[in-house]
C-alpha cells in the first residue's frame, strides 16, 4: 500500500469564527494569531517509519487565505526530512484548471471549503500523486482511511496522472 497521509488545517482570521454557511462553518478553526497543532502532528510524523508523502491543506477564510499559506509555509520548513505537499488556493485553482481541461467537471465537489469538499480533494490530490490510499486526518465522517479503486472511473495510467496533477512534484524532491 502507498497511501497519502492527508492533514487539513483550518485557519481563521477570528479568535471565534462567527457562521457563514453551513457548508464552510468549522468547528475547530486555528486563529491566525496562535500556534494551532500542526507543528505537533508533524513532529509526530517523524516516528513513523515508511510513512510516505503528507498533503497538508490549507484551508482558510478568504480574507486571510494568503496570510494562512505562509503561516503554514513557514511551519512545513521546520520538517525538512518529511516529504509534504502543500495544497492552497493557487494549488486548487491550478488543479480546477487543469480538471477543466480534461472535461471534469467536479468543481463543486472538490475544493478548500466544505468537508466533503476537502475529503474529495484528499482523494483526488491521492490519485494524482499516484497513491493507492488516502489516510485523512481530522474531522470527516466515515472510516479514516481509505483505498482508491484500480478499476476507478478516475484510474489512469502514472503518465496521465502526473500530467494531470500540476503540483506533481513535493517540497522533498526539489
Amino acid at each position: 500500500m502507498n497511501p497519502l497521509v492527508v492533514i487539513p488545517t483550518y485557519i481563521s482570521a477570528r479568535r471565534v469564527k462567527e457562521m457563514s454557511t453551513v457548508i464552510a462553518t468549522y468547528d475547530r478553526m486555528t486563529p491566525l494569531t496562535k500556534q494551532g497543532s500542526l507543528a505537533r502532528c508533524l513532529s509526530s510524523l517523524r516516528t513513523v517509519r515508511s510513512l510516505g508523502r503528507v498533503a497538508v491543506l490549507v484551508v482558510a477564510e478568504g480574507a486571510v487565505e494568503n496570510q494562512a499559506y505562509g503561516k503554514v509555509a513557514h511551519i512545513l520548513e521546520g520538517f525538512p526530512e518529511l516529504d509534504i505537499v502543500l495544497v492552497g488556493a493557487p494549488e486548487l485553482v491550478a488543479l480546477r484548471r487543469r480538471m477543466e481541461q480534461l472535461g471534469i467537471d467536479a468543481a463543486h465537489e472538490v475544493g478548500l471549503s466544505g468537508y466533503s469538499a476537502i475529503r474529495n480533494l484528499g482523494f483526488v490530490l491521492a490519485h494524482a500523486l499516484g497513491h493507492d490510499a488516502v489516510d485523512l486526518h481530522g474531522r470527516q465522517r466515515g472510516p479514516p482511511a481509505a483505498r482508491i479503486p484500480r478499476d476507478a472511473p478516475c484510474a489512469a495510467s502514472a503518465s496521465s496522472r502526473a500530467a494531470a496533477c500540476p503540483f506533481s512534484r513535493s517540497r522533498a524532491s526539489t
